[in-house]
């Protein structure tokens, strides 16, 4: 069964900008990528994750982490 997870503006910042909670933040997206966890963001978080993971494609951004392969 997966867990769900309601992440909030800061917890998707901690997703790309080192800090603390970080980690967690990536160990619940590791769950969710694995199908192990169920991710809830409001159209806001998903339209700023999109933007920010098309321009992390093309540009260098600090402490951006890579999502890992599936």
């Amino acid at each position: 069964m997966s867990s769900v997870a309601h992440l909030d503006t800061s917890a998707l910042v901690k997703r790309y900008v080192e800090e603390r909670g970080s980690e967690g933040v990536d160990r619940l997206f590791d769950s969710a990528y694995r199908g192990r966890a169920i991710l809830a963001l409001s159209i806001f978080n998903v339209e700023a994750a999109c933007a920010l993971d098309k321009g992390r494609e093309g540009a260098s951004w600090r402490g951006a982490r890579r999502a890992p392969s599936r």
